[in-house]
Formats: C-alpha cells, structure tokens, sequence
C-alpha cells in the first residue's frame, strides 16, 4: 500500500498479468503517439470488438453464417461467404421457418513464412462456429450464434494450446428495408446483443455490447457492391481492467487514495481506459464466378473510442507528461481478399487472405497496404484462413 512518498509492491496470486498483458497490448493503440505493433493471434479481437457483422436478406430456412465472436474475427470474415457470390448455386429454400449453420476452420500467421526468426509470429488457430437462425418472415429473421478457438502450436494468453469461448451473439436482421427507386439500391439493417460468455469479456468486466447495423447493395450483372456502417456501445462495470488482490498472483503498484484502488477488494491495472464506442465503415465487391465459384474484395476502417475516465487527472504523479486526458481513439483498418466454392448443395469451402492493422506505419509517416503486410516482416499483421461450412 502506499506510504508517505514510497510505493510498496504487493504480491497477489493468478493469471491476471498474462490476461491483463493481453488486454495492454489490444489498447496499446489508444495513445496519442506513433501506434506499436498488435501481435496478429489478438489482432482479431480489436478487429472484433469494433465491427459488427452485416448480414444479408435470406430466404426463408435459407444459410445463416455463425459469427465466430471477438476470438476469431479474421477467420470468421474468411468463413463468411458472401450470399451474393454463390447466389446462383444455393440449394433450395427449406419449407421450416429455422436453419442452422456449423464451420470449421483454421486461422494461421504468415509471419514464418516471411522469415523463421525467434521473435516469428506464426501461430495456427483452429475455429469452431455454430449459428441458428429463425426467419419471422422472408425478410426478417433472429439469429444466435457461438464459437470455440484453439490454439494448436504453442501459443496462448494464459496457457500454451489454449482454448478460447467466443461472446455469444443475439441478432435482429431485415433483408429489405428500402430500395432506393431507379438506383435500385437495397438497404437492410439489423441490431445485435452481446452475452459475455467469453473469459476475455468477463476479464473486461464487461455486461454486454449493443450493436446496430446499416447496409445499401447494388447488383450489376455477376457483381454486387455494398456499403455497410456498424456501431456497437460497450457497457461496462469499471473503464480499466479490475482484479481482486486476494485471488491472482500479481505485482502490483497500489495506493491508499490512489486512482487504482478501487476498494479492499479490487484493484485497477495498468492496462489503460476500456474502449466505450466501437464505429465501422466497410466496402465490399463480390462476384459470381461459373462452376460455383465465387469471390470477394473487402476493406473496413474501424474506430474504437475508450471511456472518458473522470478519475484521471493531470495532478496525478504517475501520469505521463505528454499525457492528453480525455477519450482515447483507435483506428484499425481490415483488407480482405477471399475465394468461395460451393458444393454437395449445403457445403461450401472459403480461402481468405486478412490484413489487420493501424492504417499507418509506426512512424506515421505512410499509409500501408490494406491488403497485405509489407511492413512488419515476420511480426506478420497478414492472416490466412481457410474454412468448411455446411448449411441446413
């Protein structure tokens, strides 16, 4: 506890720091300075935590895609095949008003392909997912979906070959709000909800995420283009990552009338502010392709905005001199390139390239190439995913 001038370390018990490391380095990104690397095994979680996934009209008892929640966004966003691109080979509409969808998939690092090195980032994941959908009417439908990740090198945040439960997801969607006349522009839009069911919410302390999304898409031919915007509000218990002293092993700095103490029982760490606010802005192109082929080409901007800390002030000793209080914001960009095969009626296979990244370099001094990591060398931010789905 704290003492006069003197800060005494406590020693408490657990696994906290290797989760609150974890939670750190995903808001590393929330200073005002150049932004640092995010290791790609949790890329995907900022990607997660900050888009929430359209989902396209459906027929009635028609594939739904399982959302692989915030562990496994960038093999999710391989998994999900857009219905436009395999519009032409789906199977017929099933008579019941439900459907179910089931992937698998592995998520795999580039980084040891770039250059073997120590310090490689080349991780392999493998992703479970399970969606069920019920279709009010042709165009409107409610859907719950979950996931399971597994690391299989080792690799993990608290453990090595660790298992990972995704959040499960609640969602409202309708296919066909408007058509725009004589554009022939489509806008649907659907609301979502959040069940912390995943150890990485509840570290955050997190009740829930509430989300709603607006799309408009156009057909041409073989190709359709769409915009989609998402936002999603956070709610929170604390705006830091919390612990209790009695139950994890940690070191920690605490002071009697310090910021950090929260009560007898819990204590703040320091891993920053929790984002509040999540924004997303995506294009997409895919195109039907002959023979049940298809494919994609993806781009999203995502904005995270953290609490606006009231605790915080300049008076603070262990506050950084360049310090700016306020909200802290996080930019991330997605590039997404991916290929689609649909056969056997219900199965389908999708190959995905994913680039996750701040959208400058570390020194700010030039955007990147959204669509490949050029930049990092084996500190890869470039993913491949490839992933089985079968629909009924």
């Amino acid at each position: 506890m704290y003492s006069g001038n003197k800060l005494t370390p406590r020693r408490f018990r657990s696994p906290a720091l290797c989760l609150g490391a974890l939670v750190s380095s995903l808001l590393c990104s929330f200073t005002a300075q150049a932004e640092e690397p995010v290791v790609a095994d949790d890329a995907a979680e900022l990607v997660a935590a900050a888009e929430v996934e359209n989902q396209p009209k459906r027929r009635r008892g028609g594939p739904t895609t399982a959302s692989a929640g915030p562990s496994g966004a960038l093999a999710a966003d391989a998994m999900a095949t857009d219905e436009a691109v395999v519009a032409d080979s789906m199977p017929a509409a099933s008579p019941l008003p439900f459907s179910i969808n089931a992937s698998v998939g592995a998520n795999a690092n580039l980084g040891s392909m770039v250059r073997p090195n120590v310090q490689t980032t080349d991780s392999v994941m493998m992703n479970f997912g399970l969606g069920l959908s019920y279709s009010i009417t042709d165009l409107m439908s409610v859907s719950a979906s979950g996931s399971l990740s597994k690391f299989v090198t080792p690799h993990g945040s608290t453990r090595q070959y660790e298992a990972r439960f995704g959040d499960v997801y609640l969602g409202f969607n309708h296919g066909n709000l408007y058509t725009i006349p004589v554009a022939e522009i489509n806008i649907s839009g659907g609301v979502s909800a959040a069940l912390p069911t995943s150890d990485f919410s509840r570290f955050m302390s997190q009740y829930t995420s509430l989300g709603a999304n607006l799309a408009l898409s156009r057909t041409v031919g073989r190709f359709t283009f769409s915009y989609s915007f998402s936002t999603s509000k956070n709610f929170n218990r604390y705006t830091s990552v919390v612990f209790n002293p009695e139950r994890f092993e940690a070191d920690a700095l605490v002071r009697g009338n310090g910021a950090e103490n929260i009560s007898d029982t819990r204590v703040a760490i320091a891993t920053g502010i929790l984002p509040e606010w999540n924004v997303s802005n995506s294009l997409r192109m895919a195109v039907r392709l002959p023979a049940n082929f298809g494919a994609a080409l993806g781009f999203t901007i995502s904005d995270s905005f953290t609490y606006a800390d009231d605790s915080l002030s300049a008076d603070d000793e262990l506050q950084s001199e360049y310090a700016v209080l306020g909200r802290g914001h996080s930019q991330t960009a997605v590039g997404s390139i991916s290929a689609s095969y649909r056969f056997l009626t219900r199965f389908s296979t999708n190959l995905s390239f994913s680039t996750a990244a701040p959208p400058k370099t570390n020194d700010n001094s030039r955007f990147r190439f959204p669509f490949w990591d050029t930049q990092s060398g084996n500190l890869q931010y470039t993913a491949v995913s490839l992933s089985l789905n079968v629909n009924y």
